[in-house]
This record gives C-alpha cells, sequence and structure tokens, in this order.
C-alpha cells in the first residue's frame, strides 16, 4: 500500500509543490496538507497520516514542539523534518521530541522519497555531514560515555555540557563563555536541568549528577578549557608547638602537618597562559 503522507508548512506555496511532487511518486500518497499547528493536529488525527513531512520554522510556532505534540497522539506518524534550518542543537531537540529525519528543502526529491520510505519503515534519515556533527556534539557531550538510565538520560547533550560546567563550579557568565552561548540560552538550560532533574537548586543538581558517577571532566585539554587548575597540596611541613604537661613541670613538643589547596578560575585562559 502507499505511503499516507500529510504536508505540513507554513508557506502555503511550499505546501502544494511539494505535495504534488510527492504525489507523482507511484508508492505514495498526499491526504492532505496544513500550514498551521492546529491544523496539523487535528489532520493527523482524523486522517492518521504513515509520515508528516514538517517544517521546523511553522509561522509562530516552533516546529519540534509541533513534532513531539503529534508524536503523542494515539496513532503517532513517523515524522520527516523538511526544512532551511541546520542548526546541530534544533536536530538533537528535534531526535528527542521524536523525529526520525531531517531533509534540507534544497534536497532533491529522490533523496526525500527514499528519507520519507526510511520514515515509514521505522529507520532513520539525516544528511551525513549534519549526521557527523550531531554524533560529536553526543559523544563530546557524554564524555565518551554511553548513555544512563539515571535522571541524567532526559537531558539533551547542551544540558549534559552545561551541567558539567557546574559541576566544575563554573558561574553562568563562564559557562556562557567557555560554550559559546548567550547568558539568557544558559539561563533557559539551567533551568531546564532543575526542572528534568526534579530539583529546586544548582546544588541539588550537582548532587544528583555526582550520585549519577558525572563528574566536570578529565584531562589536561578540559581543563584548560574551564580555565581551571586543579587542587594541589604542598608539602608537609612540621610544626613544633611546645606545651606544658600538668603537674610534671616538663615541657613536650608535638609535629603537626598543613596542607595548602589552591584552585584558580578565570573565564579567558588565553590571556593569562603566562600565569
Amino acid at each position: 500500500m502507499p505511503i499516507r503522507i500529510l504536508v505540513v508548512d507554513d508557506h502555503r506555496m511550499f505546501a502544494e509543490a511539494l505535495a504534488a511532487t510527492l504525489s507523482n511518486i507511484e508508492d505514495m500518497t498526499v491526504v492532505g496538507t496544513a500550514t498551521d499547528a492546529s491544523s496539523a493536529t487535528a489532520m493527523t488525527r482524523s486522517l492518521r497520516p504513515d509520515v508528516i513531512t514538517l517544517d521546523a520554522n511553522l509561522g509562530d510556532e516552533d516546529g519540534v514542539d509541533v513534532a513531539q505534540e503529534l508524536c503523542e497522539t494515539p496513532t503517532p506518524p513517523r515524522i520527516v523534518m523538511v526544512t532551511c534550518v541546520d542548526d546541530v542543537d534544533r536536530v538533537l531537540q528535534a531526535i528527542w521530541a521524536g523525529v526520525v529525519a531531517w531533509v534540507p528543502k534544497e534536497t532533491g526529491s529522490v533523496i526525500l522519497a527514499d528519507a520519507i520510505r526510511a520514515a515509514a519503515r521505522g529507520h532513520a534519515w539525516f544528511p551525513p555531514d549534519l549526521l557527523g556533527a550531531v554524533l560529536q556534539t553526543i559523544v563530546t557531550a557524554s564524555a565518551g560515555q554511553p548513555p544512563d538510565g539515571t535522571r541524567l538520560g532526559a537531558l539533551t547533550p547542551r544540558e549534559r555540557q552545561v551541567l558539567r560546567c557546574m559541576l566544575a563550579g563554573l558561574d553562568r557568565g563562564a559557562t556562557a563563555e567557555l560554550l559559546g552561548l548567550s547568558l539568557n540560552t544558559v539561563r533557559t538550560h539551567a533551568q531546564s536541568i532543575l526542572t528534568k532533574l526534579h530539583v529546586h537548586s544548582a546544588l541539588e543538581a550537582v548532587s544528583v549528577a555526582l550520585g549519577a558517577g558525572m563528574r566536570p571532566g578529565a584531562g589536561p585539554a578540559f581543563a584548560r578549557r574551564l580555565g581551571v587548575v586543579q587542587t594541589t597540596r604542598a608539602p608537609d611541613v612540621a610544626i613544633s608547638r611546645s606545651y606544658s604537661q600538668r603537674g610534671t613541670g616538663k615541657t613536650s613538643t608535638r609535629p603537626a602537618a598543613i596542607g595548602v589547596g589552591v584552585l584558580v578560575r578565570w573565564p579567558d585562559p588565553a590571556t593569562h597562559a603566562g600565569t
């Protein structure tokens, strides 16, 4: 049976052109087109398409949020994003929302049809160059560790990066500079972390992360990126402390040991290269 497709895009002309193109493919049939989130949701429930092509920017609506809502319907369709957006963070958000394919709008109809067929069979499809960046981001954010079944598993790769910075003791300003984000974006990620971990403060989030085995990062490369000099300890120094032994008239000395801990942080390691 042909793959039943619902086309969703806020540009009506593009939606109609895409629908016409897909209708001419032998194993596909377009059951409808929608230009906004509410119409897409209603048509998904009534028409029950196998696959939905969806733009990441749907007018005033976020296509990723719409995708998540559509995936929560009684008979969830496979979502194929057909969009001009190529931001890695957006792709990751879409994957967590349930999107199984991401196709640039400039892609030819043959490749789009292959992506739709793959989605209909339960497979995923992403452009090779974008897929490489997505995988690299996931590996970097997880420090090479496989996904876990703890509450940390609910965090996105970017949220894990922010949480690692929290573990390292960085404030939001330093975190924003390190990760190349705006302060508002870091604040949003931090709030999302608290919500997903079911905690009320950064201190509680750090406690949960440590309990799950997360560490701020290892190796000199990570330390240089954070601008952190790890705690150091001075050699033990013997100190003679004299005191009188009561009732004997004698004095005694007792050695004591001290240690010095140093922790240095700065926002821009490059300006302190010689420190």
